[in-house]
C-alpha cells in the first residue's frame, strides 16, 4: 500500500552536522525494522543516530553510476514499476551532475512481485523488467544497463502489463541484439541474480521502495533514506559526510 507523508529529513541535517563535527562521535544502532515490502513517497530517516548495515559494499560488480572511487556511496533498492523510484532516479540524476566525481549510486532491484502479507501483489512486472535490466548489462555493459534502467523509468509506462512488450524495443534502441535479448530474459538467465538481490535487501531491512543507504566508501555505517528523498535533502547529507571526511582527512595530516 503506498504511503505519503511529508518529508522529515531536512529537520535532522542539523544533528547528524553536530554529531560529525560538534561532539565527534556518533552512537550506532539497528533501529529499522521490517515491514510489508511498499513503495512509498515519505522520506524518514534515523539519523540522530547512522545505522550498521547488514548490506553488501558496492564492488566492481555493482550497477554503478559515478567513480567506484568516490568518496560518496548511494545504495538505493529499487522497484522499476515504483513511482517513487521514478521520482528520486531523477533526482539522483540531478545529484550526480551536481556531484560529479565525489559519488558513486549503486543500483540494487527490489522488484515487489510477491505476496504481501494480505496475499496482493504490487508489482508482478517488475521482476521481469529488472531481469531485462540484466540482459541489457550482460550484453552491452554498465553504461547499456544505466541507459536501459533510464528508459525503464523515463519511457516505458510503469505498471502497465503492455510495457513488456517495450521491453525488447528499448534495449534494441540502445544498440542491444534484439533476438539475445529475447533469449537472455525468456530463458530467465538472471531470474536468481534478481531474486539474490532482493533477499540482501531483505537483510539489509528493506522495507519499501525506493530505499537508500549513503555512506562514505568503505563504511558499514549510513545513513538510511526510506522514500523518494528531495534534491535538497539528499545533497544536505552528501555535503555532511563530504565535510565530515574533510574534517577526518585534516586531523589525520596533523
Amino acid at each position: 500500500m503506498e504511503q505519503k507523508t511529508q518529508p522529515t529529513l531536512s529537520p535532522t541535517v542539523a544533528i547528524i552536522i553536530a554529531g560529525i563535527l560538534i561532539a565527534g562521535a556518533i552512537m550506532y544502532s539497528n533501529s529499522i525494522s521490517r515491514k510489508d515490502s511498499k513503495n512509498t513517497d515519505s522520506l524518514t530517516t534515523d539519523t540522530e543516530s547512522m545505522v550498521e548495515v547488514d548490506i553488501k559494499l558496492m564492488d566492481k560488480d555493482d550497477h554503478i553510476r559515478g567513480s567506484i572511487t568516490a568518496p560518496v556511496v548511494i545504495i538505493e533498492y529499487a522497484d522499476y514499476d515504483c513511482v517513487f523510484c521514478k521520482k528520486f532516479h531523477n533526482t539522483m540524476n540531478q545529484i550526480m551532475k551536481k556531484y560529479d566525481g565525489k559519488v558513486a549510486w549503486v543500483y540494487r532491484h527490489y522488484p515487489i512481485d510477491k505476496p504481501n502479507a494480505r496475499g496482493q501483489i504490487l508489482h508482478p512486472d517488475a521482476g521481469t523488467k529488472a531481469q531485462a535490466a540484466e540482459c541489457v548489462a550482460s550484453l552491452g555493459g554498465n553504461d547499456a544497463f544505466w541507459k536501459y534502467t533510464d528508459a525503464l523509468f523515463n519511457t516505458i509506462p510503469q505498471a502497465d502489463p503492455s510495457s513488456l512488450l517495450q521491453l525488447p524495443i528499448e534495449a534494441k534502441k540502445i544498440g542491444i541484439d534484439e533476438k539475445q535479448f529475447n533469449d537472455c530474459l525468456s530463458a530467465g538467465t538472471f531470474k536468481d541474480k534478481v531474486e539474490a538481490m532482493f533477499q540482501e535487501g531483505v537483510t539489509a531491512e528493506v522495507r519499501g521502495t525506493p530505499q537508500s543507504y549513503i555512506a562514505l566508501n568503505g563504511s558499514l555505517e549510513f545513513i538510511p533514506v526510506y522514500g523518494a528523498g528531495s534534491y535538497e535533502d539528499i545533497s544536505k547529507v552528501i555535503d555532511t559526510l563530504l565535510m565530515s571526511k574533510e574534517v577526518a582527512d585534516k586531523a589525520k595530516a596533523q
